[in-house]
């Protein structure tokens, strides 16, 4: 097994998942304090 490619794969993931999270959150928090 090469656990650093695996490693790799998972960072990656996680990053992405944070960034598609965090984007989602600030369109969210947009939306909230235009139509309150």
């Amino acid at each position: 097994m090469n656990y650093q490619r695996d490693t790799q794969r998972l960072v990656l993931a996680i990053a992405l998942y944070n960034t598609i999270a965090g984007n989602y959150f600030v369109f969210w928090l947009i939306m909230t304090l235009e139509y309150c």
